[in-house]
C-alpha cells in the first residue's frame, strides 16, 4: 500500500516558485528575491534545487546571480512555468510510496478557499509532468488539499486541523468521516489526529498545521508555545498545547514534544496587523533543517530546540521577515520532491548528501542579524545624556535589535573643543557608573550593546573607549581610540591617549568576540585611515562599528559643509567595500556650545548610517535624534567576497612601506 511520505524521506530536491515581477511581490521583490536565493544558495549544499521561472528574463538573472554566488550548476534546474503566487508547498504534489516505488499526488488548489487567485499555480504541476521532468506517476485527484494542511509521521498517522480541512470553503460537500476516507484512500492514512485549537493572527490559510506542529521523527513533535498570558494567542495556542500533549501514538505511547518558543508580535508595517511569525514553518532537507528567524532574541532558542529534535541534521536558520509581510514562510515557499519523483538529468544528489553519522551536527544562526544605532545629542549633564542613550538603547531591544550602538562620548558634551585640566574630572574607570549601567541594559535586554565613555585608567592616564557588553556575560571588550586629532575645536590629544596595540591581548586593531559575531570596534578619527580597518578585517572582524563626534563649524559655507560630509560618507562606505564588510557609523546631532566661549562651538551634522558590504546604503539618519535599525545578511559579505577578492589579491609581498611614516 502506499503511504504519505514523510518530509524527513530523502529527496531529489526541493522545488521553489519565483514571484512574478508585475504580482502580488511587486512592491517588495527585491527582499522576496533575497530570501529565495538564500533558500536556494542553503539548499544547494546539500541537494538540488529546481526553480520555476516566470519569465526567461527573470530566469537568466536570477540563475547568473546564483552562480555568481557559489550555487553549483548540477545543483540547480529551471524551467519556466507562469505562476499566480510562490506559495510552492500548497500548489506543489504530497508523494506517496509503497516502498518501490514513489507516485505523486496533484491535488486541487484554490488559494486557499478562493481567497487568492490560483489558476496558474493549480497547472504548476502538471506542467512540470508533461516537460518530462517526472521519473513516477502523477495522479490528479478532484480533493482540495495543500501541502501545508497535512503533517504525517510516515507511517500511516497523518496530524492537521479542523479549521482547514474542514472549513466548507475547501470541500463542503465532505464531512469529517468523509474527508477521513478521501485522505485513506488516496494518501494510505490509517488515522488522522485532529487539532481544534490553534490560530495565528494574520494567516490566510485557515490553520495549516505547518504553522503550529510539525512531526520531526515518527515520535516526536515539535509546536508553537505562546508563554506570554498577555499575547492574544495565548489560550487557543494553550488549548492547542494541552491537545497534544493527550494524543498517542499507534502503539498507545506518548509523543515526545518539543515546545517552540514564541517570537515576539511581527506587525504589518503599514496597517499595524499582527503577522503570522513563527518557528514551526521550517523546512527539512537531506542533512539540514531551515528555519525561519525573525531577527528576534527568541531565534537562537528555536535553534537550539530543533537541534535536539533533528541531532543528525545541521540547524540553518533563515531570515523570513520579507515572506512574513506577504503572511507566509520558509516552508510555505517550498517543496520536497522525494528521492525517485525526478528524472536524474541534472538533479543528481550527490551520496554526501544524505549524512549517516550519529553525532551532532552544526548549529548555524545563520548570518542574519537586527541591528540598531542611537543618533542623539548629548548635554554637559551626564545623567540627561545617559537617560537619551537609555531611551534609544530600549526603543530598538523592543523592535528585536540584537545589535545596538551609540555615538561617541555620548554621556557627555563634547568637552575636547577647549583644554581645561578640570575636565579630566569627567573621565571614569571601566567600572564605573556609565560602564556599570550600560552593562546593566545589555543584560537586562539580552543585547550586545557597544558603549563610549572617557575612561580613566590610572591618574594621568586617560582613553576615549569604546566597550562591549554581553547580555549577561557583562563587559566582553574594549577598543581604546588610537588614532587621536588635535585640531581646532578637536583638542583631543590633550585629553587621551592611544590605545595599545597588542593582538595577544586583544588590544588594538583586533575584533571584538561576541554572541552575535566579530565585531571591529573603531572610533572617530580612526575612520580617515584605511589601515585600521583592513586590520580589522585581516583579523576576521565581520562588520566594522564606527562611534563618532563629527561637525562642522556654524560659519562654515554650505558648499565646505557639504564637502566635509561627502568625504566623511564616502570614506567609511569604501571600508565596507574594500573589506566585503558592512559597515556601522553612528554621529551625535545639535549645537554643543564651546564652554571656554573661545570658539563658536560645533553643529554635529548626524548623518549616521549602515551600509552593506558593497558600500550600499541601507539605512540613514538626517539631522535629528534619531534610531535606526536593519537586518543585516552576513552571508552576502562571503558572496560578495568571492565575486570581489580582493583580498586574495593582495600584494603582501609589496607593501613592507606603508610601515614608515613617508618614502623619502
Amino acid at each position: 500500500m502506499h503511504r504519505l511520505l514523510p518530509e524527513w524521506y530523502p529527496q531529489d530536491a526541493v522545488q521553489l516558485t519565483w514571484p512574478r515581477p508585475d504580482g502580488d511581490w511587486a512592491y517588495m521583490l527585491d527582499a522576496i528575491e533575497q530570501m529565495l536565493e538564500q533558500i536556494a544558495l542553503i539548499t544547494g549544499r546539500y541537494q538540488a534545487v529546481i526553480i520555476g521561472f516566470p519569465d526567461a528574463a527573470t530566469r537568466e538573472r536570477i540563475t547568473m546571480r546564483l552562480h555568481r554566488r557559489g550555487m553549483a550548476s548540477d545543483r540547480l534546474h529551471t524551467v519556466i512555468i507562469d505562476n499566480d503566487d510562490t506559495w510552492a508547498r500548497d500548489h506543489g504534489p504530497l508523494a506517496t510510496s509503497d516502498g518501490d516505488q514513489v507516485k505523486l499526488h496533484d491535488f486541487i488548489f484554490t488559494g486557499w478557499g478562493g481567497k487568492f487567485p490560483a489558476e496558474r499555480d493549480n497547472t504548476i504541476t502538471r506542467q512540470l509532468d508533461e516537460l518530462g521532468l517526472l521519473a513516477c506517476p502523477l495522479e490528479p485527484h478532484e480533493l482540495i488539499l495543500e501541502g501545508g494542511a497535512v503533517e504525517t509521521d510516515g507511517l500511516g498517522t497523518l496530524l492537521t486541523t479542523e479549521a482547514c480541512l474542514l472549513n466548507p470553503n475547501r470541500n463542503a460537500h465532505l464531512n469529517r468521516t468523509q474527508v477521513e476516507e478521501q485522505l485513506c484512500q488516496r494518501l494510505g492514512i490509517e488515522r488522522v489526529l485532529w487539532l481544534q485549537h490553534g490560530h495565528l493572527e494574520g494567516d490566510d490559510t485557515d490553520s495549516h498545521i505547518d504553522t503550529l506542529a510539525r512531526f520531526c521523527s515518527p515520535d516526536t513533535i515539535a509546536y508553537v508555545r505562546c508563554d506570554d498570558p498577555e499575547d492574544s494567542h495565548y489560550a487557543e495556542l494553550r488549548a492547542m498545547e494541552l491537545e497534544l500533549e493527550s494524543l498517542t501514538r499507534a502503539d498507545g505511547s506518548a509523543y515526545r514534544l518539543i515546545a517552540l518558543p514564541w517570537p515576539g508580535a511581527c506587525l504589518d508595517a503599514d496597517d499595524g496587523h499582527r503577522l503570522p511569525a513563527t518557528y514551526a514553518n521550517f523546512l527539512i532537507i537531506n542533512g539540514a533543517v531551515l528555519v525561519p528567524t525573525h531577527g528576534d532574541r527568541r531565534d537562537r532558542e528555536a535553534l537550539n530546540a530543533l537541534a535536539e529534535a533533528f541531532p543528525q541534521h545541521d540547524i540553518i536558520g533563515v531570515d523570513a521577515s520579507a515572506a512574513i509581510r506577504q503572511h507566509g514562510s520558509l516552508h510555505c515557499l517550498t517543496m520536497q520532491w522525494p528521492r525517485g519523483s525526478l528524472m536524474p538529468c541534472d538533479l543528481q544528489t550527490s551520496s554526501s548528501s544524505v549524512s549517516n553519522h550519529t553525532a551532532p551536527r552544526s548549529i548555524l544562526m545563520t548570518r542574519q542579524l537586527k541591528v540598531g544605532l542611537v543618533q542623539q545629542p548629548a548635554w554637559p549633564d551626564k545623567q540627561r545624556s545617559l537617560a537619551e542613550s537609555e531611551a534609544g538603547i530600549r526603543e530598538l531591544a523592543a523592535s528585536g535589535a540584537n545589535l545596538i550602538m551609540l555615538q561617541e562620548l555620548h554621556a557627555t558634551h563634547y568637552f575636547c573643543q577647549y583644554e581645561d585640566t578640570e575636565l579630566f574630572d569627567l573621565a571614569e574607570p571601566l567600572d564605573g557608573p556609565t560602564g556599570t549601567r550600560l552593562g546593566e541594559l545589555a543584560a537586562e535586554l539580552d543585547v550586545v550593546l557597544m558603549g563610549s565613555l572617557f575612561e580613566r585608567r590610572a591618574a594621568g592616564l586617560y582613553h576615549n573607549t569604546a566597550v562591549v557588553y554581553d547580555g549577561k556575560r557583562g563587559l566582553v571588550g574594549k577598543y581604546r581610540k588610537m588614532h587621536i586629532p588635535d585640531d581646532p575645536g578637536f583638542y583631543e590629544k590633550f585629553y587621551f591617549t592611544p590605545g595599545d596595540h597588542d593582538a595577544q591581548r586583544c588590544e588594538g586593531f583586533t575584533p571584538i568576540d561576541t554572541s552575535v559575531g566579530r565585531l571591529g570596534v573603531l572610533v572617530c578619527w580612526d575612520q580617515w585611515y584605511p589601515e585600521a580597518a583592513r586590520l580589522m578585517a585581516l583579523a576576521g572582524a565581520e562588520i566594522l562599528l564606527y562611534p563618532t563626534a563629527i561637525g562642522w563649524c556654524p560659519s562654515d559655507d554650505d558648499a565646505e559643509k557639504q564637502r566635509q560630509k561627502d568625504a566623511w560618507t564616502l570614506i567609511q562606505r569604501s571600508h565596507g567595500v574594500a573589506n566585503g564588510i558592512p559597515v556601522m557609523v553612528a554621529n551625535r546631532v545639535g549645537h554643543e556650545a564651546d564652554l571656554s566661549g573661545l570658539s563658536e562651538g560645533i553643529d554635529f551634522w548626524g548623518g549616521s548610517f549602515i551600509c552593506g558590504p558593497q558600500g550600499e546604503l541601507l539605512a540613514h539618519a538626517g539631522t535629528e535624534a534619531e534610531r535606526l535599525l536593519v537586518t543585516l545578511d552576513l552571508d552576502h559579505g562571503e558572496d560578495v567576497r568571492r565575486i570581489w577578492p580582493y583580498l586574495r589579491d593582495r600584494r603582501v609581498d609589496a607593501y613592507g612601506d606603508l610601515t614608515r611614516r613617508f618614502r623619502d
